[in-house]
């Protein structure tokens, strides 16, 4: 990467017109720090150097190239680009490249606008919100000016995504931006203030006019609440999460001979029974091992009834429900959407509120997440 480069993706963004104006003092001023903190030491521009294109030269640049450069002041860099460009010693995909990161500039006052009212910052998303999203994932000029032009008259909103679907096709379907811009976009992760930033919080920002990234809770914001958002491999709790056997539930478990299964809950909470435990015992183990491991979930009693103790698929719906209730109920939560982002990228699942999640377990017990097992109390979840 030449010079040019590395000053369009790390500072070209800091000023007005894209580039230092060496009339402008602020300019200077701005150009003489970036320049110290990459030397290591106070630099100064010399007054001389800052008008390095007398009128002539200034017309036969105009003549050669059909650029007109007008009355700008640059440095060297500029004339070295126009030979290159002249010489054809640049390649197609490096032009592109070039022209891409020049109409991002020229574009900048919207794009920010766009950002800010996503609140899709440096800060809040871990990287450089214009230059490592726009102009690297935006990738060509048609993409860019579909993606102003969406946010200007025709914007996408949260309440236009369906319970399920494809977030990558919506998108597409309504912006006409390329798919592969799209997934790459999901895919940007982050850090802000130390916090992981996970995949398709800045996409939801970025192409869901409602939607903001959040600087607080949640990962976003719709409607004024949090929107937890999950990717691949998410989990509502920790990883690695295990029980101690020295509960109560689990010292009858661990007491009881005929136990094919000592992990998970689907099936020794029912052959407990078998074996001729007393229901309610069991149920009152069972609830005392909630509220230990799980205090913010619902009461057992919201998800599982003593008579269907011995129903092993009552038992793992249960058991999962609790789960996700501890998870949002210890955050506050309401709205939360799974997003798949490595084998059926933009696949997803959308809950506007717990009770629906809670449904959709009911329903889909399988698809949801592996059965909750002592060894792993907090499992990944859509992980089929």
């Amino acid at each position: 990467m030449d010079i040019l480069d590395t000053f369009f993706k790390k500072y070209a963004y800091r000023f007005d017109k894209g580039y230092p104006d060496m009339d402008n003092k602020e300019d200077v001023l701005l150009l003489e720090s970036l320049l110290s903190e990459v030397l290591g030491s106070n630099f100064k521009i010399d007054e001389n150097q800052l008008s390095l294109f007398p009128d002539n030269e200034v017309k036969q640049i105009k003549q050669d190239t059909g650029i007109d450069i007008g009355e700008v002041d640059t440095d060297a860099e500029l004339t070295d680009l126009l030979d290159r460009l002249k010489q054809n010693k640049y390649s197609p995909s490096q032009i592109k490249s070039i022209i891409n990161k020049l109409d991002v500039f020229n574009n900048e006052e919207e794009l920010s606008q766009i950002l800010t009212a996503a609140q899709v910052t440096d800060a809040s998303i871990g990287v450089n919100a214009i230059n490592d999203i726009i102009s690297t994932y935006l990738a060509s000029t048609q993409d860019l000016d579909k993606f102003i032009e969406n946010h200007k008259k025709n914007p996408l909103t949260y309440s236009d995504l369906p319970a399920t679907g494809n977030l990558i096709a919506v998108i597409n379907r309504h912006t006409g931006i390329d798919i592969q811009t799209i997934e790459n976009i999901i895919n940007i992760k982050g850090q802000e203030d130390g916090r992981g930033v996970g995949k398709g919080e800045a996409a939801l920002a970025l192409f869901f006019n409602d939607v903001l990234k959040s600087t607080g809770d949640g990962d976003n914001i719709v409607n004024g609440k949090p929107l937890e958002v999950k990717g691949t491999g998410g989990r509502l709790g920790k990883r690695g999460r295990e029980a101690s056997r020295n509960t109560s539930l689990l010292q009858k478990v661990d007491n009881t001979v005929n136990i094919t299964n000592t992990n998970r809950f689907d099936i020794f909470i029912p052959q407990l029974l078998q074996d001729n435990i007393p229901p309610r015992e069991v149920y009152n183990s069972l609830k005392a091992f909630v509220k230990e491991y799980y205090p913010s979930a619902n009461p057992v009693e919201n998800f599982l009834n003593i008579e269907d103790l011995g129903d092993q698929t009552e038992v793992r719906k249960a058991m999962q429900k609790i789960y996700a209730s501890n998870y949002l109920n210890s955050l506050e939560y309401d709205q939360v959407i799974f997003i798949n982002t490595i084998k059926q990228p933009g696949t997803y699942y959308k809950f506007d509120s717990r009770d629906a999640l809670y449904t959709f377990i009911d329903q889909n017990t399988t698809v949801f997440s592996s059965p909750i097992g002592v060894v792993d109390l907090d499992p990944q979840v859509f992980v089929k």
